[in-house]
């Protein structure tokens, strides 16, 4: 208290420490970071290995199952994911909440790299992505009518980004759509046969002519390295190498002699389309902490600068920027703080004469200012999240200045106009200012500690709200007094007779209506508690909801996915067939594509992991109109597109979403050792989903049933010629992939050398007739066909083999027609399961995932953290009127604000999801405050001898004024959110604005009418 006192004593000092601190809120508003969403970090990290030529039975038992033994022993390991494909393992590696994410993910690598060593040689080394967070801030495609040239293709898109690297705050750029280049030497087999040669010596003389070695160092008076050095040179040069010498003529053999050799490029795996234009993306990924807004218009001069000099021939065009989305965000966050301010102000100077109005108002600016210096020192940025979150608290904020200048401003009135009866005000309402305070705080500073994707979501929440509130406490007890005592002593302001006139009639009407109910306290007691019950029955009509669509976005995405084992070539057809429906839709203004591959990560949600050629996906960029109504845009072309193509194909357009990462609404594991079996079980369900009502896009992790070719050699018949099985594994992959042999040194850069047969077989006849060759020690060369050796063989496999946890699993995911059916839908799933469950064998087992469950899991952590946040609040109320009863008193406006929530949400049609939820965690601190002013203001009448009745009509008419002030500040503060605010943060105001109001009303005549009762019969019982 003392510092109170010395605070208002000294008004000039305080109020210049204050007005520092707030210019030092704005120069740190200039200094955070501004994204368009918070920074959602992704616990995890992602191995890549690709291991050419192998199916996904032997790529899970030589490569997955090898890193997965190693990676389990990190103890920071929650879950490891994998998916075994042919010619590629993938491995997703999920960590424990808790954990220091740079240690875990270098635990990995280390594992990672000890299992290098135990991998087949053919298999790549390990490819670890830890930056799976990251977000593709800028998209350009580049396209060139006609012919493609792909060297000046490459030459513009490289200028492209060296323009972009330059940019201040761009972490890094890359290039998609390239082919990578490469030199080819395609051998004539017939013909190096006739030369009584093997390729295989041909591939020994090419790697011994690319060396590069360093050999020691010559130790004379100058010390210097010895470098041997042999490069393959160009094309040109590669052509002309000697490769063998006739040992009879003397005559030399070079390359061309046998083999053509010509530049070529990487087998294609990918393609980006513009429209019907395949094109080059060039993608821009920016550190986090940066100003989006400025660094975006750097890239977009960078970029008009570029596009300036392109070439007729050439079409560049930004297919995705992020800092317009992040424009037009804060611009409507802004626009909501602003009519919040606006509306607060409006209400103070309806409730408190101008001058008092106006010094009260002055906490709202002055607390936002000083909090955005403490929340950038608490590393907050500013994002949707956090700036609603402000606009949440605004009308909350600005609670304490109204309670401790409308009691200053009664003080003065009443006592006279000294700087005494400001202290003395002050000091009266300080204990219930502090305790009112930390019931807010506590209401929401659990959700601090909230883990998981979620968690991570909302963190901001409680940082914001934590940090105002304080805040704000300071700026009622120090600032709002300094500027009463510095300038509000000066002629005291006079409240107009208007205000003077409608505050008399609404306290004698409260007086009028307290009085009845006192009078008839008990049954009232029971008509309150009796409705308050009533709307309770709402709850189970509200729609459920775990997070909305993300509105007001001008991209949809359209997902495709063919069965695993489909080929680039079919998701091409479809792609094309997809964007023959859609391209004719007036809301549409250009769309691309990318194949065999999801598109760079736009979204902080979205997965962009998921590769292989059956994969595709679309993006179609909405015009103005489209915006407007993005979801009639969403249901018409997913009716338009129904039907169209087969049911194991998926193709789904949809709207971002908010919240954490769901990969879809339905999805259920089943593990199982017995792949046939697992495959059987997961097809039954799938069947079991497609005949369920509202169930649409089910798709299982295997896939369709892809035929692998086995080579089993003939020992016998095969030692005859010299040739061993791995010769022939080695004959195999020259005659279909090639090998490579070296790299070609050209102007700085390095082009792999590819030596391959000119013809590869094309199926299995072909195959078998190719010639295996191999080489005797003595330099002789031998050629025999495949299938005078081994036996060649199809065998029907899965192209996928799934692995959760080390255990084999199938994964079948669905997708719901109505959002609102998902509860019910889910629920239908689990009895249907478990009828199918009793007729697996033993040892398969299935869990449910998707939207519900993970909604489940959340709502089960906000259960636990509600009851926390009450029992606080419990423990701070008791602290300061040390009784049982007023406690229970105090806390039935929390019952009554419950109801009050659930009956905005059923009149506004709002569903009840996470956001609406973190709304009634917040009421209870909120609502608490209105029934402790009544209570202390009673205890006080008490305590002066007045009589019990007296003292609770004493109470409620001098508390009415700032009580209806509070409610009506918090409920004006949050309006903008519940109108404007989008489909996010509307269910929240609508729980909050509700809860305030139903519970503001009866609290006013609910607390005095139980306090009456209760200490009438404590009065009694101690008569």
């Amino acid at each position: 208290m003392i510092w109170i006192k010395k605070g208002i004593q000294q008004p000039v000092v305080t109020i210049l420490l204050f007005i520092a601190l707030s210019l030092a809120g704005v120069f740190s508003y200039f200094e955070m970071d501004k994204q368009e969403d918070p920074e959602f970090l992704v616990n995890g990290v992602a191995i890549v290995t690709a291991y050419p030529g192998a199916g996904s039975e032997k790529v899970e038992q030589l490569v997955t199952n090898v890193l997965e033994k190693k990676i389990r022993t990190v103890s920071e390991v929650q879950n490891i994911e994998s998916f075994s494909l042919p010619n590629a393992s993938a491995l997703f590696v999920t960590f424990k909440e808790g954990n220091n994410l740079e240690k875990a993910q270098q635990k990995v690598k280390e594992q990672v790299d000890q299992a290098k060593k135990l991998l087949p040689e053919e298999a790549t080394e390990p490819e670890i992505k830890t930056d799976l967070s990251e977000m593709a801030f800028m998209i350009v495609h580049l396209s060139q009518d006609g012919q493609i040239n792909h060297e000046e293709l490459k030459e513009k898109a490289n200028d492209l980004q060296k323009r972009f690297d330059r940019v201040t705050g761009v972490k890094r750029t890359e290039i998609l759509g390239l082919a990578d280049q490469r030199v080819e030497i395609n051998v004539d087999i017939p013909k190096l046969k006739s030369l009584g040669l093997s390729w295989l010596q041909v591939m020994q003389v090419l790697q011994k002519n690319h060396v590069q070695i360093p050999e020691g160092t010559l130790k004379g008076n100058e010390k210097k390295n010895v470098l041997s050095v042999g490069g393959l040179g160009n094309p040109d040069q590669i052509a002309n190498l000697p490769v063998f010498q006739d040992p009879k003529s003397g005559k030399q053999l070079v390359v061309k002699d046998f083999a053509k050799v010509k530049w070529g490029y990487e087998k294609e795996s990918t393609k980006i389309l513009t429209g019907e234009k395949q094109s080059v993306a060039i993608i821009v990924y920016v550190d986090y902490h940066v100003d989006a807004r400025k660094t975006g218009e750097e890239l977009r001069k960078a970029y008009q600068s570029w596009q300036k000099e392109l070439p007729k021939q050439y079409t560049g065009k930004v297919v995705f920027d992020q800092s317009e989305s992040v424009n037009k965000k804060f611009h409507e966050l802004y626009r909501e703080l602003g009519v919040g301010i606006l509306v607060v102000i409006v209400i103070c100077l309806l409730g408190l004469a101008v001058r008092s109005a106006l010094i009260t108002s002055l906490s709202v600016p002055v607390t936002v200012c000083i909090s955005l210096f403490f929340l950038n020192l608490w590393g907050v940025s500013l994002h949707q999240i956090s700036i609603a979150s402000i606009i949440l608290v605004l009308g909350i904020l600005v609670d304490d200045s109204i309670v401790s200048n409308e009691n200053i401003e009664r003080h003065l009135t009443e006592n006279g106009n000294n700087i005494g009866n400001i202290i003395k005000a002050v000091y009266e309402v300080t204990p219930s200012i502090i305790v009112a305070t930390l019931t807010i705080v506590v209401g929401f500073a659990p959700l601090y500690f909230l883990e998981g994707d979620t968690g991570r979501f909302i963190h901001s929440i409680p940082q914001v709200i934590i940090v105002t509130l304080l805040v704000s406490l300071l700026v009622s007890l120090f600032f709002i007094p300094a500027l009463r005592a510095r300038f509000g002593l000066k002629g005291q302001a006079k409240e107009s007779e208007w205000l003077l006139r409608g505050w008399s009639v609404l306290q004698s009407k409260y007086e009028q209506l307290a009085t009845k109910t006192l009078k008839r306290a008990p049954l009232w007691i029971a008509i309150f508690f009796g409705v308050s019950t009533a709307l309770l029955a709402l709850l189970p009509l509200l729609q459920v909801q775990f997070f909305p669509k993300a509105d007001g976005r001008s991209q949809l995405v359209v997902d495709i996915r063919l069965p695993q084992g489909s080929s680039l070539e079919q998701t091409e057809r479809v792609v094309k067939k997809v964007r023959e429906i859609v391209k004719h839709d007036k809301a549409i203004d250009f769309d691309i594509a990318y194949l065999g591959q999801l598109m760079p990560r736009i979204y902080y949600n979205e997965k962009p992991i998921d590769r292989g050629e059956s994969v595709g996906q679309m993006m179609l960029h909405l015009n103005e109109t489209g915006v407007k109504e993005t979801e009639k845009v969403v249901d018409r072309l997913n009716e338009q597109l129904k039907g169209k193509f087969p049911k194991d194909t998926r193709v789904l357009v949809r709207q971002f979403e908010q919240g954490p990462p769901i990969e879809a609404p339905i999805q259920i594991r089943m593990k199982g050792e017995n792949l046939a079996q697992l495959q059987k079980i997961s097809e039954d369900v799938k069947r079991e989903l497609d005949g369920l009502a509202h169930i649409t896009q089910t798709q299982s992790s295997f896939g369709r049933k892809t035929s692998e070719v086995f080579v089993i050699p003939d020992k016998e018949k095969s030692l005859k010629y010299g040739i061993f099985p791995q010769d022939i594994a080695l004959n195999h992959r020259f005659a279909l992939e090639g090998i490579e042999v070296g790299k070609a040194f050209i102007e700085n850069e390095s082009f792999p050398v590819l030596l391959k047969a000119n013809q590869s077989p094309r199926n299995i006849e072909e195959l078998g007739e190719f010639w295996v060759s191999a080489v005797f020690p003595n330099g002789q060369s031998q050629y025999v066909h495949l299938n005078q050796i081994a036996k060649i063989s199809t065998v029907q496999t899965v192209p996928q083999i799934t692995h959760y946890n080390g255990e084999r699993q199938a994964v079948v995911t669905a997708y719901v027609d109505n959002n609102q059916m998902v509860p019910q839908v889910t629920k239908k799933v689990q009895e249907r399961l478990k009828a199918l469950e009793e007729k697996w064998p033993s040892g398969y087992q299935w869990t449910m995932e998707g939207q519900e469950e993970q909604r489940t899991q959340a709502f089960e952590s906000m259960y636990k953290f509600y009851v926390l946040s009450i029992l606080l609040i419990f423990v701070l109320v008791f602290i300061q009127f040390r009784s049982f009863w007023k406690l229970i008193v105090i806390m039935t406006a929390i019952y009554m604000a419950m109801s009050g929530a659930i009956l905005s949400l059923y009149l506004t049609n709002q569903p009840l999801g996470f956001m609406a939820l973190l709304g009634m965690i917040g009421l209870g601190g909120v609502v608490v405050r209105n029934g402790m002013m009544l209570v202390e203001f009673a205890d006080n009448a008490l305590d002066r001898g007045q009589g019990l009745k007296d003292a609770l009509i004493q109470a409620g008419r001098l508390r009415l004024r700032p009580i209806l002030l509070t409610s009506l500040s918090a409920v004006g503060g949050l309006t903008p959110l519940a109108i404007i605010g989008g489909n996010l943060f509307r269910p929240l105001a609508v729980t909050m604005i509700g809860g305030l109001l139903y519970s503001t009303a009866l609290t006013l005549l609910a607390v005095p009418a139980l306090y009456y009762v209760i200490a009438r019969k404590k009065e009694k019982r101690n008569a």
